[in-house]
């Protein structure tokens, strides 16, 4: 099982996000977060396996979560999935594993989810 924790700030995509989701087999969705100091809390406390965070948050910033989890060497594998293409580069300098534009590649986020789900029952 993947324990999978959402920091999303829109409450009407994360439902959606959480809906298209549960429909793999092997996915437990442990939360869904709007706020930055709360999933922070959350993430340094129970590390998720695979954290979905959008950048723009309630509160602070997406990217300052990616830092404190890459600053503390938490196994924890991050999936930026944002509309705010400006900071790819970014993220992926500062280890994120993947990027998805949400506006463009949502499959290939669910796709790449499925293999992790994959690897992780081998």
């Amino acid at each position: 099982m993947l324990n999978i924790l959402i920091v999303e700030n829109s409450i009407m995509f994360s439902t959606w996000l959480k809906a298209r989701l549960k429909i793999i087999e092997g996915i437990n969705i442990t939360g869904i977060i709007s706020d930055y100091e709360s999933a922070l809390e959350t993430v340094l406390k129970e590390p998720p396996q695979l954290l979905i965070l959008d950048l723009e948050i309630e509160g602070g910033n997406g990217l300052d979560i990616l830092k404190a989890i890459k600053n503390r060497k938490l196994k924890t594998t991050i999936i930026i999935f944002t509309n705010h293409n400006i900071y790819k580069n970014q993220c992926l300098q500062l280890n994120a594993d993947y990027f998805f534009d949400k506006s463009n590649d949502f499959e290939e986020m669910i796709f790449t989810i499925k293999k992790l789900v994959g690897e992780k029952s081998n």
